[in-house]
Formats: structure tokens, sequence, C-alpha cells
């Protein structure tokens, strides 16, 4: 199966939480990121890199679902 690379938009994600300038994109933010990090279709790196946001700024900014 071929796997799908989103590190970009990842990064462009990971920079919307470290600036921390909309609460609301950030809530958004991590709601995609939190499906992502189990999404089959996405290629590893970018699973794992959207595993480790959530964990950093999941805490900071709502609950986590899982």
């Amino acid at each position: 199966m071929t796997t799908i690379d989103v590190s970009q938009q990842v990064a462009e994600m990971e920079l919307a939480l470290r600036r921390q300038e909309n609460p609301l994109r950030s809530s958004e933010v991590l709601a995609v990121l939190e499906r992502w990090q189990w999404d089959d279709m996405l290629d590893a790196s970018s699973r794992a890199r959207a595993k480790q946001l959530v964990r950093e700024f999941g805490l900071t900014h709502g609950p986590m679902r899982r």
C-alpha cells in the first residue's frame, strides 16, 4: 500500500501551535493531528510527528481523545 507524506502540512501545523496566535486554530490543528497519528494512509514519519505534537501540545490546548 502506498502511503501519503504530509510532513509539510505537519510542519505548518506545528508552526501554528508554536505561535499560539489563535486558540480556535490550535484546537482544530490538534484535532487533525490526533486523527493523523493513527491514520494508516499516512507515512510512518508523518504519523510519528503528529503523535509527538499531540503529546507536546495536547495537554495545554484541551483534552486528548486517546
